[in-house]
């Protein structure tokens, strides 16, 4: 099969990321990536709208992600395309027409891609560690969680029984629900909080006539970082917390810890990236909360998130073969982002 370079430039609600990777099919060797937390998403819940600030500070870190690809070309390794989507804060904002054209200005190509869509794509991204099992992937965003359930067979054909893009994400709820002056969550707080989360997981469960799979596979942020936290990782390692297995009981007592801490204690926990102190708590409930309503004893974290799915599928469109979804990604050139 042809091997292509390719990057993949994913802006969320809270974390801007990269991966530049080498692809053969579905074989995928990362060349690098990076994540920066940008905060796009920042008040959106409330005004409906991008701040000038959130924009400004995601399209400097975007500017900086066109550096590195175009260092890469230059390096002697030749980047075949590069694909830019933007999810839930920008789904929601009624200026998204304005960053978007920022973005266009740098020589990309950026789609605003739909939750089912956003779903499918981080699926098809950890699915391949799972091939022939039938898990539930949960991808806990900045602004949405999106529940997938199904199964990945050999040849790389998803067979997806339910999936639904929720809006209940670490940010929306930490803004919604989490007011106090420093951080910190009442018990009344918390409590409206989880019946929010509860009522839209029971939703999906609903779905599938609660025949929820024994598997629950997780990936962004809010996952990885707890088993970073758990584990006390002084420096994040990506190989350990791939696979890694933790259990509710551990996802349940660190979740009445960070809500009852203010932000500032948050952010000297070891294991966790001070930027997301703010948000951390609310994300830790979702999972907490999701677990409970699925009846899940453990949850595995995934490093294999939505950015394989991305680049499979703009491997296709870079090689004129199928795409393994029925979604497909407008890619943007290298000559594009020199000529800027």
């Amino acid at each position: 099969m042809v091997k292509k370079t390719l990057a993949s430039i994913d802006i969320g609600t809270v974390t801007t990321r990269l991966m530049i990777a080498r692809l053969t099919g579905f074989d995928v060797e990362c060349i690098e990536r990076l994540s920066i937390i940008t905060n796009l998403g920042e008040g959106v819940d409330a005004t409906g709208c991008l701040s000038e600030e959130a924009i400004e500070r995601t399209c400097k870190t975007v500017e900086d992600y066109r550096s590195r690809i175009l260092a890469v070309e230059a390096s002697g390794m030749p980047v075949d395309g590069i694909v830019t989507t933007a999810t839930s804060a920008a789904r929601d904002a009624l200026n998204a027409s304005e960053f978007l054209t920022r973005l266009e200005a740098l020589g990309l190509k950026p789609l605003i891609i739909g939750g089912s869509t956003e779903a499918h794509v981080g699926f098809l991204g950890v699915a391949g560690d799972f091939l022939n099992n039938r898990i539930t992937v949960a991808d806990i965003g900045g602004g949405s969680t999106e529940l997938t359930c199904g199964l990945c067979t050999s040849q790389h054909e998803l067979r997806i029984e339910a999936s639904d893009s929720l809006t209940m994400g670490a940010r929306r709820i930490c803004e919604r629900f989490f007011k106090n002056e420093d951080g910190s969550a009442t018990p009344a707080q918390e409590h409206e909080a989880r019946a929010y989360v509860a009522a839209q997981v029971n939703g999906y469960k609903a779905e599938l006539k609660n025949e929820l799979p024994h598997t629950l596979v997780c990936v962004g942020g809010t996952a990885t970082s707890l088993v970073s936290m758990i584990n006390q990782l002084i420096v994040y390692d990506r190989d350990f917390v791939h696979l890694y297995r933790t259990t509710y009981d551990e996802v349940h007592e660190l979740t009445g810890q960070l809500l009852h801490m203010t932000t500032q204690e948050r952010a000297q926990l070891v294991g966790l990236q001070p930027q997301r102190a703010p948000i951390i708590a609310a994300g830790a409930l979702i999972l907490d909360e999701l677990m409970a309503c699925g009846g899940w004893s453990s949850y595995i974290a995934s490093e294999a998130d939505s950015f394989y799915g991305l680049l499979c599928c703009a491997y296709a469109v870079s090689t004129g073969t199928q795409s393994p979804l029925s979604w497909e990604p407008q890619l943007s050139s290298i000559h594009a982002l020199s000529m800027k």
